[in-house]
This record gives C-alpha cells, sequence and structure tokens, in this order.
C-alpha cells in the first residue's frame, strides 16, 4: 500500500511548546533529559495522589525510529528495582506524556469522578499512572510520538504509519537492560487506538495489549459514520495538538475524498495481524469507541481475548481500583510470566443497563454476540406511531423537516413490552423512504428507553454518589454531554450509499456499507435502506419499551458541549410503512440469567 500520508499537511498553525504556557489547562515544565528520584510521598501539586513508593523517573529519552526521527519518551521504574529486569507497559498518546497537555480530567466536571487526589498528575491523558503501576512492579513509559511536543517530525493521525512508530518504540524497550524483554500496551482511546496498528506490525517484544475503548476504522466509526461526514470532534482535537511541525488534515481529506478509498482503508485495523493476547474493554456511552472495541473482540486473530463492557464512562473505568486490579492480573499473566488464574476469566463480561435503576455488571457470557440470540422484527405502524409484530399494516407515509435541527421535527414510533425484557446485541432498522426536495439524504435513528409512564429517559455514566461526592448539588449540573448522558444505541446512513455492501456473513444482524459508491436518489423514488444501529444492551420491566427516533441531524448528545446539531439535508422526506413497504426495527431478545 503506497500512501504518503507525510504530504497531508494541517494548514492551520499548532501550538508550539516555544510559547506553551507552564499554567493550566497545559502545564508544561519544558525539555529536559535528566533523571531523577521521585521519592516516597512526593506530590507534583499540592491535591495530587502521594507516590506510595519512590520511583525513578527517566525524562526526556530520546528514541530514533526506523526513518532517523527521534521521539521522546518519559520511563518510570520503581526505585528499589532499578537493577532488575522489569516488564513494560507503554502507553502511546499525544496529548503530552507526563500530565501537560490541555485535555486532562481538570478540564472535564467534577474531573470524571477521578479526583487529583487518586491520580499522581505523572500520568498521560487516558493512560496508567506510574505512581500505581511502578509500585506492583512495572516499568511506565510515556511517549510524545512524532510530532507531539518535542519529539521530532509531523505528527501521524492512526495508520499503518503510527503503528510502524509504535512498533519500533516497543522494540527499543524490550532490548533496554532494564527490561525482562516484554511490553504490553495500555490506554483509553487514542491510546487503545493506536494499539490495533501498533500490534498489527507484530513487533517481537509485544506481548499483551490492553485497548480499553477504541474505535477502530476511523471513516465508519468517527469522521463518518453511516457516510455522513462528521468534522466538529475532529477539528477540536487537532486544535489542542502541540507539535513544532503539522499534523494530518483529515478534515480535508473527506472534504476531498467523501468516499472510501485507500487512504481510508489505512485507518481501519487490520485485525487479522493481531495475534498477542488482548483484554478489550467497551462501553455504551462514548460516541466514538463502541463497535469499534466490538469488532476488535470479534475479528481479532488471536486465540487469547476478553472483552469487558461496562455501565460507566471510560476514564471512570480506566481508574476503579477493582479495575485496576483486574488489569493487573492479565498484565502479570503475559509480562511477568505469573502462573495466575487469568485464563479462566470469562471471555465476555457484560454489563445491560436500567436506565432508571442499577446496572448489571460483569454478566458472564462465552461470546458476543451472545450465543442464541432471537431477532424479531416490529413493524412501524405511521397510522399510530406504534410498531408491532404484524407485518399487514395499513399503507401510510409520515413526512418530516429533513433539514431542520429541532427536534419537534424528529419521528418516533414506541414498542410497549409486556412483560420483563433484555436486548443485547445488534439492531437495525429497515425503511422505506423518498424525498423530493433533493438528490442526496441522510437519515439518523436511535433507540430510546422510556418508562411505564411513557417518558424518554436517559442514563447518567457515572454512579450518583461518585457524583455527589464529587461535588454534585443537584442533578440539574450534569453536562448534556456523551461523557455523561446516554441516550441510546445509535445509527445513520447517507441513502446514496446504500448500493455496496460489505458481504461477511453478518448481514442479516448488522448490515456494514463499503461507501465507495454513490448513487444519487431519483426525486420521489422510493428506495429500501438498511441502518445499522451501535450495540444496545438495555432491560425493561414490563410496561417500559422503546422508541425507534429518526431525523435529519444527529440524535446522540455531543462528546463536547461546543459541538452542535447540524445537517446537510434539504427540505422533506417521506417514511413510508405498510401494505407493499414493510418498515421495520429488528431487536435483538435474550434471556435473562
Amino acid at each position: 500500500m503506497s500512501i504518503d500520508i507525510g504530504s497531508i499537511k494541517h494548514f492551520k498553525p499548532l501550538l508550539n511548546t516555544s510559547n506553551l504556557p507552564r499554567e493550566e489547562p497545559y502545564r508544561y515544565d519544558g525539555f529536559k533529559t535528566e533523571s531523577k528520584i521521585l521519592p516516597k510521598g512526593h506530590k507534583k501539586r499540592e491535591d495530587a495522589r502521594a507516590f506510595p513508593e519512590a520511583v525513578q523517573w527517566d525524562r526526556d529519552q530520546p528514541v530514533k525510529l526506523r526513518d532517523g526521527i527521534t521521539i521522546y519518551c518519559d520511563i518510570f521504574r520503581p526505585a528499589n528495582l532499578v537493577n532488575e529486569k522489569l516488564p513494560a507497559i507503554l502507553n502511546w498518546s499525544p496529548y503530552g506524556k507526563n500530565g501537560s497537555g490541555a485535555l486532562n480530567l481538570h478540564v472535564i466536571p467534577f474531573q470524571a469522578c477521578r479526583p487529583q487526589s487518586t491520580r499522581s498528575d505523572y500520568e498521560s491523558f487516558e493512560g496508567l499512572d506510574p505512581a500505581e503501576w511502578c509500585q506492583r512492579g512495572y516499568a511506565i513509559i510515556n511517549a510524545d510520538p512524532r510530532g507531539c511536543y518535542d519529539s521530532e517530525g509531523d505528527i501521524r493521525n492512526m495508520g499503518t504509519h503510527e503503528g510502524q512508530d509504535g512498533a519500533d518504540l516497543v522494540e527499543w524497550i524490550g532490548s533496554q537492560q532494564w527490561c525482562n524483554g516484554y511490553v504490553g500496551l495500555a490506554g483509553n482511546s487514542w491510546l487503545a487506538i493506536a494499539q490495533w496498528w501498533i500490534a498489527a506490525e507484530q513487533p517481537k517484544h509485544l506481548a499483551a495489549i490492553a485497548p480499553w475503548e477504541g474505535a477502530s476504522d476511523l471513516y465508519r466509526e468517527v469522521i463518518c459514520l453511516g457516510g455522513v461526514p462528521h468534522i466538529d470532534f475532529h477539528e477540536i482535537i487537532n486544535s489542542i495538538f502541540v507539535s513544532s511541525g503539522t499534523v494530518e488534515d483529515q478534515s480535508a481529506m473527506i472534504r476531498e475524498y467523501p468516499l472510501y478509498n485507500e487512504y481510508w482503508e489505512d485507518k481501519r485495523a487490520q485485525f487479522d495481524r493481531i495475534l498477542v493476547p488482548m483484554y478489550i474493554t467497551a462501553s455504551y456511552s462514548t460516541g466514538l469507541h463502541t463497535m469499534g472495541s466490538i469488532r476488535a473482540f470479534r475479528e481479532a486473530k488471536s486465540s487469547k481475548k476478553w472483552l469487558r463492557i461496562h455501565p460507566t464512562q471510560e476514564w471512570y473505568d480506566l481508574y476503579a481500583p477493582e479495575n485496576i486490579d483486574d488489569l493487573d492480573k492479565f498484565f502479570s499473566k503475559y509480562l511477568k510470566k505469573t502462573n495466575n488464574d487469568w485464563e479462566l476469566t470469562a471471555k465476555v463480561r457484560l454489563s445491560i443497563l436500567k436506565f432508571n435503576g442499577e446496572p448489571v455488571f460483569n454478566q458472564e457470557e462465552e461470546n458476543y454476540p451472545i450465543p442464541n440470540t432471537e431477532y424479531k422484527r416490529f413493524y412501524l405502524d405511521n397510522d399510530t406511531s406504534t410498531m408491532i409484530p404484524n407485518s399487514h399494516t395499513k399503507y401510510n407515509a409520515l413526512t418530516y423537516n429533513a433539514e431542520s435541527i429541532d427536534r419537534k421535527d424528529e419521528l418516533m414510533w414506541k414498542l410497549v413490552f409486556d412483560e420483563k425484557t433484555r436486548l443485547v446485541g445488534f439492531s437495525k432498522a429497515v425503511l422505506y423512504v423518498s424525498t423530493k426536495s433533493h438528490n442526496q439524504l441522510d437519515i439518523y435513528v436511535q433507540l430510546r428507553k422510556f418508562d411505564a409512564s411513557g417518558k424518554i429517559i436517559d442514563h447518567i455514566n457515572f454512579p450518583k454518589e461518585a457524583l455527589r461526592a464529587c461535588g454534585m448539588k443537584d442533578e440539574s449540573e450534569i453536562l448534556n454531554t456523551n461523557i455523561f448522558k446516554y441516550r441510546g444505541p445509535k445509527g445513520a446512513l447517507r441513502v446514496s450509499h446504500r448500493i455496496t455492501k460489505i458481504k461477511d456473513g453478518g448481514d442479516d444482524i448488522s448490515p456494514k456499507y463499503k461507501h465507495d459508491q454513490s448513487k444519487p436518489l431519483i426525486p420521489s423514488e422510493i428506495v429500501m435502506v438498511e441502518i445499522p444501529f451501535w450495540p444496545i444492551g438495555i432491560d425493561f420491566e414490563a410496561g417500559e419499551g422503546v422508541a425507534l427516533v429518526l431525523a435529519g441531524h444527529e440524535l446522540p448528545y455531543p462528546e463536547f458541549p461546543q459541538m452542535k446539531p447540524s445537517t446537510q439535508n434539504k427540505g422533506f422526506a417521506t417514511i413510508h410503512a405498510g401494505d407493499h413497504y414493510p418498515s421495520f426495527l429488528q431487536l435483538p431478545f435474550v434471556s435473562f440469567k
């Protein structure tokens, strides 16, 4: 594959370390290659967690990559084991390697319920804390990848080239005199995403990976869900990078190449090349990573892989003491070669949300989707705005304003369950649609839960007692963002992309599109589309139910408050149901344990 990623430049100026402020939020303390002991009880800041044991900090250590570029990393090792060979864990992050950077939990309301007193502030954002992990007998390496901060070159944004850089660092770490030759990867989000490509390079010293929530297909899952370009999140992330170079401008790339091509293929993880043990996590709350994590578990070639789907938010989950212990058990098995019982861990541990009650934690399953899932279809009745098991409904059409971002212009169909019900896995909507207004139409759908009174409800991604402990006085203080609230599984499709699908045997439960061709709509022509939803995991009591919501704009809460709903539609569109147009919702029913 020949992709000259280096020729893709970011045309907006980036922050440079030469003018980077040392105060909040960046807290950049300059470049300094040195080694020092952080004594037991050391605190980086008054409100930070103290180091429980002394740690040696080797700061701004140079590493030369295969093309001669030099990057820098910080190495943390237990001071009482500096003459020992230790297992190593790499946090590969573009956000700043020792607590610096505009993205950190200080800028998140309530610090994501993980206050500074629980973290040393030497951790990379979304990475493992050296204060915690060095005392457990690991070397922790925080890297500034190519182009980030003082590392040379231009920032590479996912894909083969970033994987090669990370693999080079893994090999360098594994060959150091202080390393036992076994290296692991860890972290949330970008730190998880990078692991797919690093592991695909198969560096010999890589022994295990722990990608805790990571998108795996940049086009289909992040920047162009359903074939509809969405660049707001990407623009925000690009705006906080610090570099003396440039960064891949993927917003410009999606504008220039809105159809899937070789460039976007390089941004899709090749799971058939990942052979090492994997401990993967996913949550329902993120609008970025759920599908990528679950695809990794389903497709990775590794014979040793585990999936844990949790009911909270990724940063809260990462620093939970019980999850740290669980991850330590995994890494002890494969980096320390400890003879423990990790491999008896259930391959899948599920959470199932209730929205108006405590979620189910860690339900053990042998696979995902759950074996013996029963898929049932419920047909849209446009006369009553309900869904029913009978496909023989009278024809009716509902027209909506597809270019509106006003929630009053959304369509909704409800299904009430007459008994306790559990939905887990993949859903899809099959719809017959048309528009007179334009040759293009973007459709957004979402599944919402309503209670026995008919009220649509949200899931709060943090335990309320944790929010109160971190300063919440009233629930009205909880932001309407994906970080804090989850509405339900989402789906989207640019209707002109309906013509080419990926054939992988899973079409009937979760159709996948190639997005490599576009066929404009003919005005008033009725076409059938299949729209997959991201995975669901929700319990319902008798009298509660699920609603199918449809609109011409994004339906989930945004990742950040500054991201506002938008639409590229024009005019009105129509949903046809009944008679010759059997529009339906397919849902995954599983048994209670």
